[in-house]
């Protein structure tokens, strides 16, 4: 008998429309590794951003590389599929060649629904830090915001965005002020002991990025671990309500409320 209820339930239309939801994820997770810069990268969208700059900018858009974490962003008045085309062009492929991937989180400029999106903490912070007094100059310090974001290590590569793109580390202004070694000693070192060097350079640069690979992998592997042990996976068959009226005469029965979605 309990299983005869629980059967008649699945086809209950008003156990449909007025059940609890399921709060656990009904999937498990699969993460994907990108293992070599620039192949992949994330497009999101800050804003709208109030006060809107001096110039009347309103929103940041923003790409992010998976595996160097190197950010590229741009302030935008309006955000129109225009802008995101010539963003990607302009800041994505003409700088780091044509990515295999572009992930967007289907917010407000990709599908035309207003959404206002935090893409970047860090970004956001120092914005609000270095326009403490004027507010509305935030545009003129996006260049400071994403400097300080490229040569900050990353906690999930345990480098810096710098590092992984180009080889080395990069050469501050407080190095040329304090006469650092590497800038004392750059042009008394031979020609052919400085081509050994960049050679040497590459070499190294490899390797970090297969470490970084192998961290960026073991850092997935335990996020999904964790989320696919709180994961349910709800199965619904052809016999049930959900499916049955979803899908009869090829219509959709919009008195289905929720199971429409």
């Amino acid at each position: 008998m309990l299983k005869d209820c629980i059967e008649f339930s699945k086809g209950c239309q008003g156990c449909q429309k007025h059940g609890g939801i399921q709060r656990v994820p009904a999937s498990e997770l699969h993460s994907i590794v990108k293992p070599w810069p620039f192949r992949g990268w994330a497009l999101d969208v800050i804003g709208e951003i109030k006060p809107k700059s001096s110039k009347g900018h309103k929103y940041i858009l923003v790409g992010i590389d998976y595996f160097t974490k190197w950010i590229e962003a741009i302030p935008l008045k309006e955000v129109t599929q225009e802008d995101v085309i010539n963003f990607i062009q302009n800041y994505i492929i003409y700088r780091f060649g044509i990515p295999e991937t572009i992930t967007t989180d289907q917010g407000s400029v990709f599908t035309g629904r207003k959404m206002v999106e935090a893409a970047n903490k860090n970004i956001i912070f120092i914005i609000k830090w270095k326009t403490e007094r004027k507010r509305k100059n935030w545009h003129e310090v996006l260049g400071e915001a994403l400097w300080a974001c490229r040569m900050s290590p990353k906690e999930s590569t345990n480098t810096t965005p710098f590092r992984l793109a180009f080889g080395h580390d990069v050469v501050l202004p407080v190095e040329i002020l304090l006469q650092s070694t590497r800038i004392q000693r750059q042009f008394e070192i031979p020609t052919n002991h400085y081509w050994n060097m960049i050679l040497d350079e590459l070499v190294d640069l490899d390797e970090e990025r297969l470490m970084t690979l192998e961290v960026l992998t073991k850092q997935k592997e335990r996020v999904t671990k964790a989320y696919n042990k709180k994961s349910e996976i709800k199965v619904i068959r052809s016999r049930e309500l959900g499916v049955e009226s979803y899908f009869a005469n090829g219509q959709e029965e919009s008195s289905l409320g929720k199971m429409v979605s």
